[in-house]
């Protein structure tokens, strides 16, 4: 079993700490507060007289601390320097992205494995050991951690490089709905609405795919008929494919990146149909953007432009994708290169996959033209 410093064993860290005593770990525990530490000191746990003496030594140490500024201030005070090389470092605490993403590169640059890890579920999920985990850090740091937290939580994900947990907290707590307000009456009503027009899209869409190639498929030849579904299927995946990339990656950094710039004084409160309205139109702009390669094909196959002209074409593609990015995305530099990079990367893939559709569609020498 791990010897573990738990530093911050309040009304969240001291649920968590008494779970990994139960799951027979060894715990050392510190914190400001006497009761706190007198509570889990009752159901196993060791009571350290700093966080330097807890940390000392430790295989795991795990901060759950109120702010920012205390996590900075534990970690560049003593616990990197007591750390050893083989310790996982794991903060728990919900602080601002900025702050995680430095501990986490400070502790890299010494060569210790960290991780910030904010949860979900309140102090009963805590003592329960239910909690949800969203974790930032490199993978073999995620690694290290993941057995520690799954002794206190049901679920442990790994939400990408450092300070990404906590932007995952950030959208967790937004799509829960935990800070949104309604300002219109008719809101509660149109919500639900809108969500289930855009699922029932989603899960038409490729029968509304295929019902537009098979609108074509009368003037194609028949070894062009064939590639047909191939075609839904893609465009179809390039769609879900851009839904995903929206949902999982650009709303983690963008939401981040708007959150950094609220001062403090302020709580983010937004109407819950103006937020629902932006994620909506954020997933239709990046799925249909990532539909760029099948626009390529189609238009080469047609000959409606050769690949000759679609290459001298790049550079245009380039300030296009870019204009299209301002006008569709929020007006932050994250969102807008979100899209115009992946958009001009997937007309590239169009131009390679155009030149494969055409060399495979090239009409026999035998076979004629459909008759009229």
């Amino acid at each position: 079993m791990a010897i573990i410093a738990f530093i911050g064993v309040g009304n969240m860290g001291g649920g968590m700490a008494l779970n990994l005593v139960k799951a027979g770990h060894e715990v050392w525990a510190f914190d400001l507060s006497a009761d706190a530490l007198a509570r889990v000191v009752a159901g196993g746990a060791t009571a350290a007289s700093s966080a330097a003496d807890a940390a000392a030594g430790a295989d795991v140490i795990i901060t759950m601390l109120p702010a920012g500024s205390h996590v900075r201030a534990a970690y560049e005070g003593d616990l990197f320097a007591v750390a050893q090389p083989h310790a996982i470092l794991i903060d728990c605490s919900t602080i601002d992205v900025a702050t995680a993403k430095a501990m986490g590169e400070a502790a890299a640059s010494k060569g210790l494995a960290m991780v910030d890890a904010p949860v979900s579920g309140g102090t009963a999920a805590a003592d329960g050991g239910t909690l949800t985990f969203m974790i930032g850090g490199p993978d073999a740091a995620f690694g290290m951690a993941q057995p520690i937290l799954e002794k206190m939580g049901k679920a442990v994900i790994h939400a990408g490089g450092p300070g990404m947990g906590q932007a995952a907290k950030i959208c967790n707590n937004m799509i829960l709905g935990a800070t949104m307000i309604a300002t219109s009456v008719i809101s509660p009503f149109l919500v639900p609405l809108k969500i289930l027009l855009m699922a029932a899209f989603l899960l038409a869409l490729p029968v509304v795919l295929y019902q537009m190639w098979a609108f074509v498929a009368p003037g194609l030849y028949t070894h062009e008929k064939k590639l047909v579904f191939p075609l839904v299927v893609s465009s179809t995946f390039l769609f879900f494919l851009g839904v995903a990339f929206c949902y999982f990656f650009v709303f983690g950094q963008v939401f981040a990146f708007i959150q950094s710039f609220a001062p403090k004084s302020i709580t983010a409160a937004p109407d819950i149909e103006a937020y629902l309205s932006f994620v909506l139109s954020m997933f239709l702009a990046f799925g249909m953007a990532f539909e760029v390669p099948i626009v390529v094909v189609v238009l080469a196959r047609m000959k409606v432009v050769s690949i000759e002209k679609l290459k001298a074409f790049r550079s245009y593609f380039v300030v296009l994708a870019f204009v299209i990015a301002a006008i569709v995305t929020p007006p932050d530099v994250v969102s807008q290169l979100a899209l115009a990079i992946p958009m001009c990367l997937l007309y590239e893939v169009g131009i390679l996959a155009a030149q494969l559709f055409i060399r495979h569609t090239q009409a026999p020498d035998a076979e004629k033209p459909p008759a009229a």
